[in-house]
């Protein structure tokens, strides 16, 4: 004996049909396998898929949080001197609070998202090389000083534009 995978009734080992609820054996049961399959492959592709889009996006949030605390810092420094006038900080905290909304857009799935935070840091990397070509110091030091904050910038509008995340995003 066995039990109808519908109802849970027994029914005998070689019936095709449920005698109490008429479902049909193998069909509901292949269905019902078929089911389990595929709500297991789907579960673990979103998991997969959504990795590197989350930790990218994290990484992102904390840079940009970053940036905006360090723009504010190079203005508060600057109206120190009455002769400054010193506007790359500005440029730093809407580039980077531009970023921040593009990051929480493409967590939401959204394409537009993308071109906000890429034309961002776009805006945000153009200053820091403005910023190190003004500098009066020895230019191997302005270099390394640069690619400290270029770096990560560079990669991670690259890493998304990539397929996989650019993909998500509708």
């Amino acid at each position: 004996m066995k039990n109808c995978v519908k109802c849970q009734k027994e029914i005998g080992t070689q019936d095709n049909y449920c005698q109490h609820c008429g479902s049909n054996q193998l069909r509901d049961e292949l269905m019902d396998r078929l089911e389990k399959v595929e709500s297991s492959i789907n579960s673990t592709v979103k998991k997969e898929n959504t990795g590197l889009l989350v930790t990218l996006s994290v990484l992102s949030i904390i840079g940009s949080v970053f940036g905006i605390g360090r723009g504010l810092l190079y203005e508060a420094v600057s109206s120190l001197d009455a002769d400054s006038e010193y506007i790359r900080g500005y440029i730093y905290v809407y580039a980077n609070l531009g970023s921040l909304i593009g990051i929480i857009m493409v967590l939401s799935k959204k394409i537009w998202g993308l071109y906000i935070y890429s034309i961002s840091q776009v805006v945000y990397i153009v200053t820091v090389i403005w910023a190190a070509m003004s500098y009066e110091v020895e230019s191997s030091f302005a270099v390394a000083l640069s690619s400290f904050f270029l770096l990560p910038s560079a990669v991670f509008v690259f890493l998304f534009w990539s397929k996989d995340i650019k993909n998500k995003l509708s």
